[in-house]
């Protein structure tokens, strides 16, 4: 390689190396996706629960009480129970009703920090008001989850209301927690993905809240798309997140014909909520089932002393079955056996989670829909992965990866947004352009420098090896110096002579160079060729010189 080609390979790797430096000056410093678990949430006996809590939720903390919440699609507030509704409530004791709710918030806790605020705080709740009565208190306070925490939170407080299964995190379309994690930069845009796992008792697994995006590592195909209608397609329900079933499809091994729960042509609206664990089917639907199953529902099988929480369909005989939920977009998601049925749960009067393997529970709520609108809840969505992104109003399913133990993939759910530059290291574009310029111009210097260097250095080696500075003469030098000279002065007048006797003429004299031409030559005066006589004064004054004037040492 020739340096002309180094210099100019050199110099375009600093450019480009330069350019990497400019530009990595603004580091992205956008909040990245967050997860928090969802599983079986446990608080240890204290004060507040004699018994502890079993439940299942999002496990928090909300001035430094412990609790439990279940993540809701249809309510903005987050919604958490006072202790005065458990002592109010007449349906379950103390301790059933602590492990129902996931816990209750004690204002007369000591170590709690919490501002009470006015209710007309809070964000508008008509879906909590189309079943509860209104919300009898909000407070300001830190609320704390797994891996992010937020102060002067804003919480409703709920006193009453026996619908109220569980304690609430609010994400619906105006939630409350998820611009309360947008305004304190830790979160992008109001989105997030959800998978609700399973709470099987064969196949249990766990689920997860993907703040700001969605664990990749657990799709396994496409996501399809909708788009959010925010008005009621069916019943007096409004439902953000709601789709159209086409087909309801039965099928049990052994039974050759499926059966078809929805008839030809019937479309049924539904609404996706992770707060309700079964699903709930609308009267024709819910019929229709238990005239093909020839099954009737026994509430008699259901102990005295057991609390249950979502009352589902019991029979005293295995079932042996799945539901086939076909959308309108043509996606199918079939719900495995294991996933629709299981022993009969419920609280005992401890507080426990407990099972009765003498009785089997199909996972459909034994009433009617409320509202009049299917709701697929969280085992319709234990095969399903959700994301959800409120500023585009849209939402998308996929299926999942079977199985547990799996890696973890977070990715944001949308990533096209401008990247937030870290205070003090961002440049504008005419900063950013001076500075490029400037430094390239600076290499462009070096370069030619090392480059007149390169050309120059054989001639700077011999000055190197030269003294610059002559060392000062010695008397041996200063006699050879005067030597030379007398010997140029008396040369000088054997020509003068010459001249005056017609032996030289004038032109000879002007070009006849220096017979001394040794290097110890030194000629102060220049040339003797440079001499030139014009007239008979001057020679005259020329020979009259005497010997040794000038000569001086």
């Amino acid at each position: 390689m020739s340096f002309s080609q180094l210099f100019i390979f050199v110099l375009f790797r600093l450019i480009i190396s330069h350019h990497t430096f400019v530009t990595a000056d603004c580091v992205d410093t956008s909040p990245k996706p967050f997860r928090i678990p969802l599983a079986n949430c446990t608080i240890a006996p204290s004060l507040n629960f004699p018994s502890g809590v079993e439940s299942w939720g999002v496990k928090l903390s909300i001035a430094s009480q412990q609790l439990c919440a279940v993540p809701s699609l249809v309510v903005n507030n987050t919604v958490i129970t006072e202790t005065e509704i458990c002592i109010a409530d007449h349906t379950s004791n103390f301790a059933q009703c602590i492990s129902r709710r996931g816990g209750t918030f004690n204002f007369d806790v000591s170590t709690s920090s919490y501002s009470n605020v006015s209710v007309q705080s809070l964000s508008s709740d008509p879906e909590w008001d189309s079943f509860n009565p209104s919300f009898g208190g909000a407070v300001n306070a830190t609320i704390q989850f797994a891996s992010a925490s937020l102060q002067h939170f804003l919480i409703a407080i709920a006193l009453q209301g026996q619908n109220l299964n569980a304690n609430q995190l609010g994400l619906a379309n105006n939630s409350v927690l998820l611009h309360s994690l947008v305004f304190a930069g830790k979160l992008v845009s109001l989105s997030f993905g959800l998978f609700a796992g399973s709470q099987s008792i064969s196949t249990p697994r766990d689920g997860h809240i993907v703040f700001g995006g969605y664990d990749a590592a657990l799709i396994n195909g496409p996501f399809n798309n909708y788009s959010m209608s925010n008005t009621t397609l069916a019943g007096s329900r409004v439902c953000s997140l709601e789709v159209i079933v086409t087909q309801l499809t039965l099928r049990r091994p052994g039974v050759t014909t499926d059966v078809q729960l929805l008839s030809d042509g019937t479309l049924m609206p539904s609404c996706i909520e992770p707060y309700d664990n079964l699903f709930r089917l609308p009267p024709n639907e819910l019929e229709g089932f238990q005239r093909a199953t020839n099954w009737i529902n026994d509430t008699t099988m259901v102990p005295p002393d057991l609390y249950v929480v979502e009352p589902g369909l019991n029979y005293n005989n295995p079932f042996n079955g799945s539901l086939i939920f076909t959308l309108q977009d043509g996606l199918e998601v079939e719900i495995p056996a294991y996933e629709m049925a299981g022993p009969l749960r419920g609280i005992d009067s401890n507080g426990q989670r407990v099972l009765n393997n003498n009785v089997t529970t199909v996972n459909i709520f034994d009433l009617k829909a409320p509202q009049n609108t299917a709701t697929l809840g969280k085992v319709f969505l234990s095969q399903l992965y959700l994301t959800v992104d409120y500023p585009k109003q849209q939402f998308q399913l996929a299926p999942v990866v079977p199985g547990n133990d799996l890696s973890s993939d977070l990715r944001p759910i949308d990533s096209s947004g401008p990247v937030k530059c870290s205070p003090g290291t961002s440049r504008t574009g005419t900063e950013i352009g001076v500075i490029v310029v400037g430094s390239i111009l600076a290499i462009i210097m070096i370069l030619a420098l090392i480059l007149w260097i390169y050309k120059w250095r054989p001639l700077l080696r011999r000055l190197g090896e030269t003294p610059l500075v002559q060392a000062p003469p010695t008397v041996e030098d200063n006699s050879l110096v005067i030597s030379s000279l007398e010997g140029g002065m008396e040369e000088l007048r054997k020509r003068v002579k010459e001249l005056e006797e017609g032996h030289v003429r004038r032109h000879e004299l002007e070009t006849t160079p220096s017979r001394d031409t040794g290097p110890s030559a030194y000629r102060p005066w220049g040339s003797v060729a440079s001499v030139e006589l014009h007239s008979p004064t001057e020679r005259e004054r020329l020979s009259s010189i005497p010997d040794g004037v000038g000569l001086q040492s």
